[in-house]
């Protein structure tokens, strides 16, 4: 849905996905049947709803809050390995 922000044409789209225009049409047309994203038929292009918007800023703090490290595991003070996820 980011590529769409600001408004896009279906290749940008499916370029940026890694998608084919099949599957990049059966995926918009997922997001716009719930309110994600929006078709402007005047200048053919994908726009992000507010709706969109506000999911990508909710799923942004979700993905910060969870925010993981990459160490598997350090030596804490007792030798003892700690796993850190």
């Amino acid at each position: 849905m980011t590529v769409s922000n600001g408004g896009a044409i279906i290749s940008h789209i499916m370029f940026k996905a890694y998608a084919s225009h099949a599957q990049a049409k059966s995926y918009l047309g997922e997001l716009i049947d719930n309110g994600f994203v929006a078709y402007d038929e005047l200048d053919r292009k994908y726009r992000t709803t507010a709706k969109g918007l506000e999911y990508l800023q909710a799923m942004e703090s979700i993905s910060d809050m969870f925010c993981t490290n990459t160490k598997r595991s350090t030596p804490n003070q007792n030798g003892l390995e700690v796993h850190q996820f």
